[in-house]
């Protein structure tokens, strides 16, 4: 039975057949966990200016009620666990991440299955290719150009509301 992470008092059914395995092999998972993706999850770049210079991370995370959902993904995928809970009649959220290179292969693997964040997969996979490919150092203004478009370009289409195209 699989271990469940973060859970709190009221979860105790939690504990139904967390063994259950995906018939159809990896494609299957992979298919699956786009599903999550598309549904619940934020892809998304994150840009911090240190004294080095600009630094850019690829992240992914998922976030849902259902400890069993993230009990699944940190035994699938590993990543880290947060748990929070904003009103005290809400149950609580567990919110499942993944960046950088672990995120990249995430990725890679369930981009064929995407249909709603196949967008933002693709910029982040780019932008983790160029970070592979670079040595350190300080970008350079094209780099740094390239990279903040990327971000800006995800920004936009994980924006809430109605799309711009839709008004």
């Amino acid at each position: 039975m699989a271990k469940l992470i973060g859970l709190q008092a009221g979860h105790e059914n939690a504990k139904l057949n967390c063994d259950i395995k995906l018939r159809g092999g990896t494609g299957a998972k992979s298919a699956y966990m786009a599903g999550i993706v598309d549904g619940e999850g934020n892809i998304r770049i994150r840009q911090a200016h240190e004294k080095t210079g600009w630094k850019f991370q690829i992240t992914l995370s998922i976030s849902n009620t259902n400890p069993l959902l993230i009990t699944w993904l940190t035994e699938n995928y590993g990543g880290r666990v947060y748990t929070r809970q904003r009103r005290l009649n809400w149950k609580p959220c567990f919110d499942w991440e993944i960046s950088c290179k672990k995120a990249y292969l995430i990725l890679k693997e369930i981009y064929p299955f995407l249909l709603l964040k196949k967008k933002q997969a693709a910029n982040c996979m780019i932008l983790q290719e160029s970070i592979a490919r670079r040595k350190v150092g300080k970008l350079s203004e094209k780099e740094l150009t390239e990279r903040q478009v990327l971000v800006s370009e995800i920004k936009l289409l994980n924006m809430k509301g109605v799309p711009a195209c839709l008004n």
